[in-house]
Parts: C-alpha cells; sequence; structure tokens
C-alpha cells in the first residue's frame, strides 16, 4: 500500500473535507468535515486565524500501517501592517468510530476437493452423477473461491471424505454499530458548516460536531482499544502542571474535563503553533467493515475580547488561561476612557493606561497621525487642538505593544449676533411650488448652527435642517430660522391655488376678430336665412366664432373645460364645443333673431371681456378684444 501526502488549510469560513475510498472489508481512514469557528464582537475582524492540518491518506487502513500522519496546528495569517494582531487559539478534537462484523454461512455438508484442495465441480448434473454414482450432488457457488457448478458431497467411506470442505454460500457484514453507545455517525454533507447564517436564523450545525470530545482527565474511550494518537510531546503539557507563564506549547485541560487543549501564549502575525496531533495508529484490527473519524474544533479570540465584560465563553472555559493572557499578554491597554475631542488651541489629557505583561517596563510613547491637525506630547500624551479634523493618537510600549483612539478637532465657538433670511420677502407661491431657503450668520465666522421651523407646515412645510420648503395648501405661513445662540428671522409665505395654464396673447385683439384680420385664429360664421311671407322684411340668421383650445391651453388635456366671461353683449354668449374642424373650442355664439333687414346691416361696436376657463378644479382667465364684421351674399 503506497502512502501519499497531502496539505490543507482550513480558513475562517471554509470547511475541510478528507475522503477515502471504501473497500471491501474495511473503511479506508477518514477525516470528516472540520471547522474553525470565530466567534466576534463589534463589526471589524482584526485577526485571522486558520486551523492548520497535514496528514497522509491511505486506500486502506490496517494494523501493519503503522503511524498515520496527522498533524493538527494554528496559524495566525493576519498582517500587521493591514491591522491585524495577535490571536488565542484553542483546538478540541472529537472522534467517532463504527464497525460491522462480519459474517459467514457455510453449507452444512462437506464437499469433495482434489488433491490440490480446490472443490471437483461438474458442468451438468448428469457428468456429476456418471462420475460419483451413489452420491448426492448439488449446484452451487462458493462465495470464496467464486466456483459454481455441481458439487458432489463426501461420504464417510471417501478417500477424502474427512477431508473435504463447506462451501460458503453467503459473507458480509452485519449493519455497523458505534463503538461508543449512543453516538451517531454524521452526514457526510460538508456545506453545513458552523458559521452558516440565512436571514438571521441562528448558526447551524454539522453532526460531526456532536461527537464525543477526545477525553484528557486520563479515562480511556473505547475506540482506544482500535486506535491510539501520538502527541507531539515537546510541545505539549498539561494544565495541572503548567504555573501559568507564556509558553510555546499546547497545553492540554485536564482539570476539568472540557476536551480543550489551549496554545499557552498570544500567536503573532504570520507565525504558527507547534503541532498537537502527530499521528493515529490502528492498534487492533476491527473485525469487520469499520468506520473512523477525527473532528477538529477551532476558537479563536483577540485580547480585547477577552477583556470584554459581555463576552465569557473563554473565562469560563478556564479562567487559568485567562489569567495568564491577561497577566502576560504584550498590550497596552486603556484603564481610562480617552477625550473624543478637543477644540482649536485646546488641550486634553491621555487616557491612563496598563502595559501587559506586567514585569515589562510601564512607559509608553504618544504620537499623532497628522500633527498639522493635532500635536501630541510623546512623553505626557497631552493632545492640542491644530485645526479642525480628525486624528488618531497612537500609544506605543517598549514591548512594542499598541493601543490607539481617535480625537476630533472642533473650531471655537463663535456666537451669532444676528441671522438673515436671504431673498424676496414677504414670499408668494403657488400650492406644489418647492424651494430651499438660506441664512447668513453674522458675524460670518459664527460656528452656530441654524434650524427652521414653520408655523403653518399644513400650508408651508419646511425641514428644520436644510431649509426646504413646500408649498402643501393655500393660505399663509411664517417661516423662521433661529441660530443656536438664540437670534432668529422670519419670513412670511403666502400660498395661492393653482391656476389653469393658459397661453395669453400678448396682442388683446388676438381673440375673436374676424378671420380675414388674423389667419392663425380659427374663426367662422354662418347664415341661415329665410324670407317671410308674412313679414317680408325679416331674416333669422347665427354668426359663429372660435378659437382651438390647445392655442390658448399650455396642456394637451382639453376634456372637461367649462367656461364663464365677465361681459357678453349683443345676445351673444360664450360656449365650449367643437369648431368646424371638429376640434375642441371656446366659441362665441351670437344669434340675434328676427332682425329688420335693409339694404345694409349696421357693424356691431367691438366690446372687450375677460373669459375664465375651469379645468378639474383649477382655473385661469384670458382678455379677448371681440370685433364684428360681416357680408352677406344670396
Amino acid at each position: 500500500m503506497k502512502a501519499s501526502t497531502k496539505k490543507r488549510a482550513a480558513a475562517a469560513t471554509a470547511a475541510l473535507a478528507l475522503i477515502a475510498g471504501i473497500l471491501t472489508g474495511t473503511y479506508a481512514y477518514w477525516e470528516n468535515s472540520q471547522h474553525k469557528t470565530n466567534e466576534l464582537n463589534g463589526t471589524q475582524i482584526h485577526y485571522e486565524a486558520r486551523l492548520i492540518e497535514d496528514y497522509v491518506e491511505i486506500d486502506d487502513w490496517k494494523v501493519e500501517d503503522g503511524e498515520i500522519k496527522k498533524e493538527v496546528g494554528v496559524a495566525n495569517v493576519g498582517i500587521a501592517a493591514n491591522g491585524y494582531g495577535s490571536v488565542y487559539a484553542r483546538i478540541q478534537l472529537k472522534e467517532y468510530m463504527e464497525i460491522g462484523k462480519s459474517y459467514v454461512v457455510e453449507t452444512a455438508e462437506r464437499y469433495m476437493i482434489d488433491t490440490e484442495g480446490f472443490f471437483i465441480t461438474f458442468a451438468t448434473q448428469a457428468l456429476a452423477e456418471a462420475a460419483y454414482p451413489n452420491h448426492t450432488v448439488m449446484y452451487l457457488t462458493d462465495k470464496v473461491t467464486n466456483t459454481t457448478g455441481w458439487f458432489i458431497q463426501t461420504k464417510a467411506h471417501d478417500p477424502n471424505g474427512q477431508y473435504g470442505k463447506y462451501v460458503v454460500t453467503d459473507a458480509g457484514f452485519n449493519a455497523a454499530d458505534p463503538v461508543i453507545p449512543g453516538t451517531v455517525r454524521a452526514s457526510d454533507d460538508a456545506t453545513n458548516k458552523h458559521n452558516v447564517v440565512a436571514n438571521g436564523t441562528p448558526p447551524t450545525r454539522n453532526g460531526e460536531c456532536d461527537y464525543p470530545v477526545h477525553a484528557w482527565d486520563g479515562s480511556v474511550l473505547e475506540t482506544r482499544e482500535y486506535v491510539e494518537w501520538t502527541l507531539n510531546n515537546p510541545s505539549v503539557i498539561l494544565m495541572s502542571a503548567w504555573d501559568g507563564t507564556p509558553t510555546n506549547k499546547w497545553i492540554i485541560d485536564d482539570t476539568n474535563n472540557s476536551g480543550w487543549v489551549y496554545w499557552g501564549q498570544a500567536l503573532q502575525t504570520q507565525t504558527q503553533t507547534e503541532d498537537f496531533l502527530k499521528a493515529v495508529s490502528l492498534i487492533k484490527q476491527p473485525d469487520g467493515e469499520f468506520y473512523y473519524a477525527i473532528h477538529v474544533e477551532m476558537d479563536a479570540i483577540s485580547l480585547s475580547e477577552l477583556k470584554d465584560p459581555n463576552s465569557d465563553a473563554w473565562k469560563d472555559a478556564n479562567q487559568k488561561v485567562i489569567d495568564s493572557i491577561l497577566a502576560n499578554a504584550p498590550s497596552v491597554i486603556f484603564t481610562s476612557a480617552p477625550a473624543t475631542e478637543v477644540t482649536v488651541g485646546g488641550m486634553v489629557p491621555p487616557p491612563a493606561t496598563e502595559v501587559y505583561p506586567s514585569t515589562d517596563p510601564q512607559t509608553v510613547t504618544w504620537s499623532s497621525s497628522d500633527t498639522s491637525i493635532a500635536t501630541v506630547d510623546p512623553a505626557t500624551g497631552v493632545v492640542t487642538g491644530v485645526k479642525p479634523g480628525q486624528v488618531t493618537i497612537a500609544a506605543t510600549a517598549q514591548n512594542g505593544a499598541r493601543a490607539y483612539y481617535q480625537i476630533e478637532v472642533k473650531a471655537n465657538s463663535v456666537p451669532a449676533l444676528g441671522v438673515t433670511i436671504n431673498g424676496t420677502k414677504p414670499l408668494s407661491l403657488i400650492v406644489g411650488d418647492e424651494r430651499t431657503l438660506t441664512a447668513t450668520l453674522n458675524p460670518a465666522n459664527s460656528t452656530d448652527t441654524i434650524a427652521w421651523s414653520s408655523s403653518a407646515p399644513t400650508i408651508v412645510s419646511v425641514n428644520p435642517t436644510t431649509g426646504e420648503i413646500k408649498a402643501l395648501a393655500a393660505g399663509t405661513a411664517t417661516i423662521t430660522v433661529t441660530a443656536s445662540s438664540g437670534v432668529q428671522d422670519t419670513v412670511e409665505i403666502t400660498v395661492t391655488p393653482q391656476t389653469l395654464g393658459v397661453n395669453q396673447p400678448a396682442d388683446p385683439n388676438k381673440g375673436f376678430v374676424p378671420y380675414a384680420d388674423l389667419n392663425d385664429i380659427d374663426l367662422s360664421y354662418t347664415y341661415v336665412a329665410a324670407y317671410d311671407t308674412v313679414l317680408a322684411s325679416y331674416v333669422d340668421f347665427v354668426q359663429y366664432g372660435s378659437i382651438k383650445l390647445s392655442e390658448i391651453l399650455s396642456g394637451a388635456d382639453t376634456s372637461g373645460v367649462t367656461v364663464a366671461a365677465d361681459e357678453v353683449k349683443f345676445d351673444g354668449s360664450f360656449e365650449i364645443g367643437k369648431d368646424k374642424d371638429g376640434d375642441d373650442a371656446l366659441i362665441y355664439k351670437y344669434a340675434p333673431t328676427h332682425q329688420e333687414w335693409i339694404d345694409a346691416m349696421p357693424d356691431l361696436p367691438e366690446f372687450t371681456t375677460t373669459v375664465t376657463l375651469t379645468q378639474n378644479g383649477l382655473s385661469a382667465s384670458i382678455k379677448l378684444t371681440m370685433l364684428y364684421n360681416h357680408s352677406i351674399a344670396w
């Protein structure tokens, strides 16, 4: 059997599946999907730890294979220049094993074999009975040799009657049972990870996460009857023997049976732990078909999260580990809240600091990310504001550890003595109008902020921050601007209803005028005359003048328009109807009846009137000058 080596690393959100083929009689050594769980607080990851494995995959695991390489460790792949820091890591190893016992079914009688031990068989029953009369012949298949044919049953007086063999008619494995009672084999679905969260649902867990934890308290799991682990002994110590000082070793928690193994110091960026597990060995060959899996869980956490009082998972895990980390980690801790702002020319003291390990010198050096905004005394940490802006202040310990905080430099306060709303006062708007008001502070370098308000927000609304106003209904409202120092200014706004848009002719005579005088206005008149034999001197006639609504309304919609005129003379009337082209039009209808006929009807005098058009509740007026002209031919 040839072994091949493979190396793989599992990232924070990735699972590693190690799959070996299954051969008759024995399952290959199998490493189930393993996961790395980062339990984080906050919105930004400041470290990146990965579970590292180096293992050998074999085709069929047998006792004679000896130790199989199975190396497990953790790496901190974060880059310090990118803001990543040290990580504290622990791992927990779980295992599962199941065995399907083998079985064989043989015939009750023995069957003849030749001198070399092979079954004597014949292709047909007739040949078998002719060669061995008075013997029982049976058509069988031997599952061991795959021999199929007519077998000869032995008798006591046969030369090999005492040495014939039983025919194996069936062989296989019973259903697999777990070596550790009560455990269940996990799904092979490697996509069901710890860290998969969809639509706010809790993380799901793969079944192998619930495998039994490998015990480190001296008890023996039943799997150790078959499988033995080889640890990297130079890099492994027991928690009960650890003095609490940082160590480049794995620490087995043998004090509370948690199953966790801790790396004994902060794992710096771009470094890797020593291997914890080195190899596994099959020390007893299972009788039948078997399956074995090791599942590795890894937790990683930063120092800041260890100190977070809202996250006590690790503190509950082993306080001794936490105490060692907090007491010995190279770090700078702010033990008081740093200032968040300072004025130009102002000064603020630094936060109180502690340096770890506690045995290291406690001196820190302070620096500013931009001295044009704020300077800091490198020895005392006092920050002085230079100009408005934001900077990062760093505290660096002699052991290289750092801590940071941000501070904003604000301009000195200059109160406003007055504030003036810019633009026309008072202000007239039409319902639906929008605009933005602005104001000027006095003096111009005032640091005051301003706020806007409306006395009637249902008539005129105003955005309190931007000064944007909207005319909502007819009426009046007073808009007030107030500076933070208390000074104010106001503007009164009158809102009128919306009106119907019209195209008022520039020349008032471009209304109803004789057709011959203005070609672009559709004017027409019609005569209907009849001679009355009784009243021979009378005639009836009707005259019309019109303007298309599309020529005087600004909108394309001419439906639903009504009309009213201030003054209409000579028995005339204004109506909305169809002109001679069939278009919607404003029509003047002059229909005197029974006028006395004379040789030449006199012209009617012109008159001027205001016509109001109404549509959908909106109105607009147009001034029209009415001229009269006629010519009649019989």
